[in-house]
């Protein structure tokens, strides 16, 4: 769902807030977190009330004498050199205290150190996690540089609760919405009107500071694992941030706010994509050992799809980069691996016995001819399934045979017993009567290798009467045509 905030006073702050903001930072020291620094909380008097609550402010004290944000250098005044001397050396004093070279009206000079801090935000973020805190806006307008720690620190923590508070089963989904609220503020903000002109897809791609906010949060996950992750990220936002580009004039002439933000990206869907695509690393990382679920990932698309509705569609097109998704789950007993040698392929994650249902199937659409991911189901018509069917390897030696189904479509059916963890593998000569895509030799590594991925056609007779009860029975019916 989607939680607004309540109604808060312009220019001042509700007592029980300034509370808040207290005991967060306090927490926050308390374990080591930048942020800060509480000092006191002061109550006004019964004059000053917002929608019949007590007003007052929170004194917290920061390292810092000057009050600039870290927003100035990603989308603020300092990206315009020369407009603002204070932005200006204020970022001067930034590069230096990070070593980043290079001449400060540049885009890559910027953006290297964008990076940089997006690192320590990202480790900002995680810490603040743990620390056992929760509802954090990742705004870079929050974010303040201690230059004598070189570190980020927060600021602005009035709207933070802590996860003791909450039930358990919620508190890694409130740890995963923060991390998903870090990078959707880093994301959306290169699309901000004043910096429209001043950053390029190229270079963002190539610097992509949302990897290195990725890699801040989780260090120990395998770096192209993130990399993978942060791409299809910037896939989600790139169209909406070209839109944007394409009308930056009428922005900033014509344009009323509420039109401009029609143009922006779905901030729901990109939350639900970013906490679903990361979900895996944070199931492997220290914060799930403090905050344990028994959450699938799905649970995860479940939940999504529960949500999103009609937009569940685009939102599986952006988690599989544009391919058909699959629909490989752990708990129906196969996903897809990477083989070492041979590329792609499904194993088993279930023990299944001779004469069992691995994979129902179903059909994606009928081809109007053949090709290396189509199955045929009549003598000139082919067709895609559903699914991982087509990322089975060929095996001369297979363990799943094929039925056809009410459908017409093929069941992957157990020829043999298969244990957890076996590769599933088919003969392609199963389904196919010619083999027409597999010109090299066959690879399968079996001792009854063909060496050549051959058809129905071309099989010898004695794997012809072993293969009968599990071959696709349309195979049969165009060896009794041929033979007329």
């Amino acid at each position: 769902m989607i939680a607004y905030s309540s109604p808060a006073p312009v220019g001042g702050i509700l007592h029980e807030r300034a509370l808040l903001e207290y005991e967060s930072a306090r927490i926050l020291l308390q374990n080591g977190v930048p942020s800060t620094l509480p000092f006191m909380v002061i109550q006004y008097g019964d004059k000053y009330q917002f929608n019949g609550k007590r007003m007052g402010v929170v004194v917290n004290l920061s390292p810092e004498r000057d009050s600039i944000r870290l927003s100035c250098i990603q989308y603020g005044k300092a990206v315009h050199r020369g407009i603002d001397a204070e932005a200006d050396a204020y970022f001067d004093k930034i590069r230096t205290s990070l070593g980043v070279k290079g001449k400060p009206e540049l885009e890559t000079t910027r953006l290297q150190t964008i990076n940089l801090l997006a690192r320590k935000i990202g480790k900002l973020i995680h810490d603040f996690s743990a620390a056992g805190l929760y509802r954090y806006s990742s705004e870079w307008s929050n974010f303040e540089y201690d230059f004598k720690t070189e570190e980020v620190f927060l600021t602005d923590l009035d709207s933070t609760l802590q996860l003791k508070d909450i039930p358990a089963a919620l508190r890694p989904l409130q740890v995963l919405r923060d991390l998903g609220t870090a990078v959707y503020r880093l994301v959306v903000k290169f699309g901000f009107p004043s910096v429209l002109d001043d950053y390029t897809l190229t270079n963002l791609l190539r610097f992509d500071p949302l990897t290195e906010l990725l890699v801040g949060y989780f260090p120990n996950a395998p770096y192209d694992e993130v990399e993978a992750i942060s791409k299809r990220l910037w896939q989600c936002f790139t169209p909406y941030w070209f839109l944007l580009k394409k009308h930056k004039e009428a922005i900033w002439t014509d344009w009323s706010r509420s039109r401009r933000q029609s143009y922006k990206m779905d901030h729901d869907l990109f939350y639900i994509l970013t906490i679903t695509l990361v979900f895996p690393l944070f199931k492997d990382s220290s914060l799930f050992q403090l905050y344990p679920s028994t959450l699938t990932i799905d649970d995860m698309l479940q939940k999504a799809k529960n949500y999103l509705g009609e937009r569940y569609e685009y939102f599986l097109y952006l988690l599989n980069e544009g391919k058909m998704p699959h629909q490989q789950s752990v708990e129906k007993g196969y996903e897809l691996t990477q083989f070492h040698k041979k590329g792609e392929g499904v194993i088993a994650t279930k023990p299944f016995k001779k004469g069992q249902i691995v994979m129902v199937g179903k059909f994606v659409k009928i081809s109007g001819g053949n090709h290396s991911h189509a199955a045929q189901i009549a003598k000139n018509v082919w067709a895609i399934h559903e699914g991982l069917t087509h990322k089975v390897n060929h095996s001369c030696e297979p363990n799943i045979g094929i039925h056809v189904n009410e459908t017409g479509a093929h069941d992957f059916i157990a020829m043999k017993d298969i244990a957890k963890g076996d590769e599933i593998v088919i003969d392609y000569a199963l389904r196919n009567y010619q083999v027409e895509h597999f010109p090299g030799e066959c690879r399968c590594g079996s001792t009854q290798c063909r060496v050549k991925i051959t058809g129905w056609k071309d099989l010898p007779i004695n794997k012809k009467e072993e293969y009968y009860p599990w071959a696709a029975t349309y195979l049969l019916e165009l060896e009794k045509e041929a033979s007329h």
